[in-house]
């Protein structure tokens, strides 16, 4: 097994238990959600035009989670970027459902990316022989995604106002 960073970065693992189980792989069910992390610039902040570029390439999209989390009053909105759901790239906003929503960097070698730029969620994934185990601490999910990204709401809704009106001039 080879690990990068503390985590392994075994894809064959992954499709030894996803057709032991009779199921997909994390990446074939649905795209691993990208944390604010994952477009931290030099200083540790957020880079704007880091998470523009990803959404003007079309192979990245906003998604959201809906619901009322605990402690929470109310309905909470909660966007977050994640990869594009393979053959909807360049829509903007997608939600995404589990199932059959794979990922667009999944090709048939495994996944596209070096895994230095692989989503936070699936470089805290650990493949193991039996299952898989998830380091990002709260587990892989909508709503850990949309709470992360709760503090730079403002910018990422301003990042999406403006990837929308490049799309609209690009037409």
């Amino acid at each position: 097994m080879r690990v990068v960073g503390g985590y392994c970065d075994e894809e064959a693992i992954c499709k030894h238990c996803a057709s032991r189980k009779g199921e997909k792989t994390c990446c074939e069910y649905i795209p691993g959600e990208c944390l604010p992390t994952d477009f931290m610039g030099t200083r540790g902040k957020l880079d704007t035009k880091k998470m523009t570029d990803a959404l003007k390439s079309g192979r990245y999209q906003i998604d959201w989670w809906e619901g009322s989390p605990p402690g929470f009053s109310g309905m909470f909105y909660g966007p977050y970027i994640r990869p594009s759901i393979k053959g909807t790239e360049g829509r903007l906003a997608n939600p995404a459902r589990g199932g059959s929503s794979p990922c667009t960097f999944l090709s048939t070698n495994g996944c596209e990316l070096p895994f230095k730029d692989r989503p936070f969620i699936c470089r805290a994934v650990e493949a193991k022989e039996d299952e898989c185990e998830l380091h990002a601490g709260s587990g892989h999910s909508k709503r850990v995604a949309a709470r992360s990204w709760a503090m730079y709401h403002d910018e990422l809704i301003a990042v999406e106002e403006e990837v929308e009106e490049w799309n609209i001039s690009a037409k």
